[in-house]
């Protein structure tokens, strides 16, 4: 290694020259003479450093550095990107150790710290924790995308709720994805299913009339709730976290803020002649209704109607109205909802005779006055 004058770009400067490294000529240049015999200096040093380093390795092993290097350089790799790929696989082998019940315990807790609905994380947990039964202490690096074939193969799930499912276990592992525990999502290598949208299950006018009566009759402390529910499209769910103080009786208004909505939007239901008539038609009792699962259940046996589509009371209550009104956007607005989703979910083509026939359907006191 020296120093000389030269050039560069045709400007005067030093250069320090390192002589011939892997057989081509290795150069720095500097402004000024002091900059480059401190270059020199640094570099003596670490010349220094790495013989004294060298000198420590016995024979044997740099013997075998030496053979390991020739293999390399013929491969066309370097020193540092093998280093590179060690490391990474050192910390992708530290990853593996994270079992699948901490994994879900994690996801769980998190999902709780972002508020989601509790239903929402609760039914998740259940169905993550029949997951892992027997394997709860597998890592969650060793999922394949086989194994969540075979599980999904022995449940005999119908495609809809193999869907949903499916929704729950690629919410564990992009949660996985984003702690570093995984780099794929192994749900991402499975075949998903087709769903083909079904017409929505609703009620008959002769059913909901049927039940109507029923609940005049048994129960009647249960009309302003089918009254919101089936004569006002709002989600069950969100009846439970409505009081008597968000429902103005007088001018057929109900609030739901944006805690009490599904999609945590506020928003104002402004309920049809007929619902506001059997929300006033109750006797005073709490909102909701006390024991509400199990009245449902003997109103639904004494009125005689078997099959109970999922969310059929909304459904009846959207095709309904849409029908009466003939307004998407409306109706959409009114159940917290998109147009999309209201044509592909919710409606149902029913007759304006039906229609005007189940706006008709009101307490007997209403009736009469």
């Amino acid at each position: 290694m020296k120093i000389r004058p030269g050039k560069a770009n045709g400007k005067a400067c030093w250069v320090l020259d390192f002589g011939l490294v892997d057989g081509k000529r290795r150069r720095k240049f500097f402004d000024s003479r002091g900059q480059a015999e401190k270059a020199l200096r640094d570099a003596k040093s670490s010349a220094v450093t790495v013989g004294d380093a060298l000198a420590s390795i016995r024979p044997s092993e740099q013997v075998e550095a030496a053979k390991i290097l020739i293999e390399m350089r013929s491969a066309g790799v370097s020193l540092s990107r093998v280093w590179a790929d060690w490391q990474q696989k050192c910390r992708g082998s530290a990853r593996t150790a994270v079992p699948l019940h901490r994994a879900i315990s994690d996801m769980i807790a998190a999902k709780h710290e972002a508020r989601r609905r509790h239903r929402y994380v609760v039914e998740m947990e259940r169905y993550l924790r029949r997951f892992a039964l027997g394997r709860e202490n597998d890592p969650v690096s060793s999922i394949a995308g086989a194994d969540i074939e075979r599980w999904f193969g022995s449940r005999g799930e119908s495609p809809a709720t193999r869907a949903s499912n499916m929704g729950r276990l690629s919410a564990l592992f992009d949660f996985a994805c984003r702690r570093d525990w995984i780099d794929v999502n192994p749900c991402r290598k499975v075949e998903r299913v087709t769903v083909e949208q079904r017409v929505p299950g609703i009620l008959a006018v002769d059913q909901v009339e049927k039940l109507m009566r029923e609940v005049e009759k048994c129960d009647p402390g249960l009309g302003p709730w089918f009254g919101l529910a089936l004569f006002g499209g709002i989600r069950p769910g969100e009846i439970q976290r409505l009081t008597w103080e968000d429902i103005d009786k007088a001018d057929g208004i109900v609030r739901i803020d944006a805690s009490a909505s599904k999609v945590r939007q506020r928003r104002i239901v402004h309920l049809e002649a007929a619902a506001a008539a059997w929300v006033r038609s109750g006797p005073p009792e709490t909102m909701p209704p006390s024991n509400l699962r199990r009245r449902l259940w003997q109103i639904r046996a004494a009125s005689g109607i078997g099959r109970w589509a999922h969310d059929v009371l909304r459904h009846t209550a959207a095709s309904m109205l849409l029908a009466k009104c003939q307004d998407v956007g409306r109706v959409a607005i009114e159940l917290g909802t998109s147009p999309g989703m209201l044509f592909r979910h919710y409606r149902e083509i029913v007759t304006l005779a039906d229609a005007a026939r189940f706006w008709a359907i009101v307490p007997k006191a209403t009736a009469k006055a």
